[in-house]
């Protein structure tokens, strides 16, 4: 009895078959028509596109299309897409602006085989905030009240000590 591990490719697909304990004439047949089964009956696919839009959702009123930011090739059977499910996790926290590169959530992509695979989403294109930089402003200080009463004491105090220095120089 003889054992062999052999590899094979054919349109960018690689297989390796494992024959354990075959006859010593047909171990290398044996591997063959392992070889072969897995490319009959299997490709190799995409299961996700670079820049390919997977889900849209609103930010601040805008839409932002969510992507992958690189090919996923898998390997499938045949006749079969393969795909069972698909579960999206989004960040909970996501607000402008978004650069392109920040992880928004992950895409699962469940298998008929039970298996899974996580994708990274991006936003396709940089988005910044709707509001001005004077409303960014305002909205930022109105929910932290503390701190907005203190620079707006510091300011006062800062214009009277701005107005007491003119004096000054003006009686010279």
């Amino acid at each position: 009895k003889q054992s062999a591990i052999t590899t094979a490719t054919r349109n960018s697909m690689k297989i390796i078959s494992i024959v354990l304990n075959s006859p010593k004439d047909s171990v290398y047949k044996d591997s063959e028509c392992l070889l072969d089964y897995g490319f009959n009956n299997y490709t190799r696919d995409f299961l996700v596109k670079k820049g390919q839009v997977l889900k849209n959702i609103t930010v601040d009123n805008m839409e932002v299309k969510l992507v992958s930011n690189k090919d996923l090739l898998y390997i499938r059977p045949l006749r079969d897409n393969h795909i069972k499910n698909i579960k999206f996790a989004l960040d909970q926290n996501i607000s402008t602006p978004i650069k392109t590169n920040q992880i928004l959530g992950t895409a699962t992509y469940v298998l008929n085989d039970d298996n899974k695979i996580a994708v990274k989403l991006y936003s396709d294109k940089e988005i910044y905030s709707s509001t001005g930089f004077l409303n960014n402003i305002y909205n930022k200080l109105s929910s932290h009240k503390e701190i907005a009463t203190l620079i707006l004491v510091l300011l006062f105090i800062e214009i009277i000590l701005v107005i007491l220095n003119l004096r000054k120089l003006v009686k010279r």
